[in-house]
């Protein structure tokens, strides 16, 4: 059977919860292999849930019909089987890793250099900046 067959989610839990309350609650119903109890470190608390994998899924079940709508510490838990996490490709790629954001950066160069006039270029059209094309320069007028 697979690892997620038997770890639990175990979700609304008091902020005085911490691994070994966990422990100490779900190890009557079998061997646990990890607990995992997620924190949010602006604050230095928990998210208020934990992950706990048994080694047998017949354990994780029996701690699912046991500890669900039970409590600790005043609160009223949730507690079934986790789900596997969802892998989102787009969300764990760099964007510059994409032809599409390329081909745009690409592009986007391409306006800017045929937008621009360079020294260079008005040097080659015979283009001076603040003379006439005769060489005199406008603040020669006599």
């Amino acid at each position: 059977m697979s690892s997620q067959k038997k770890t639990l989610y175990v979700g609304g839990l008091a902020d005085d919860v911490d691994v070994n309350t966990l422990k100490s609650a779900f190890l009557p119903f079998g061997d646990i292999v990890d607990i995992s109890l997620p924190m949010n470190y602006a604050n230095q608390k928990h998210k208020g849930f934990a992950f706990i994998e048994y080694q047998f899924p017949e354990d994780a079940s029996d701690a699912i019909d046991n500890m669900d709508n039970g409590e600790i510490y005043g609160k009223t838990i949730r507690v079934n089987l986790a789900r596997p996490s969802k892998f989102r490709e787009t969300n764990n790629k760099p964007i510059w890793a994409d032809d599409e954001y390329l081909q745009t950066i690409h592009n986007d160069e391409e306006k800017v250099d045929t937008n621009t006039t360079t020294v260079d270029d008005q040097e080659e059209t015979g283009v001076k900046s603040g003379s006439d094309h005769d060489g005199q320069s406008d603040d020669d007028s006599d």
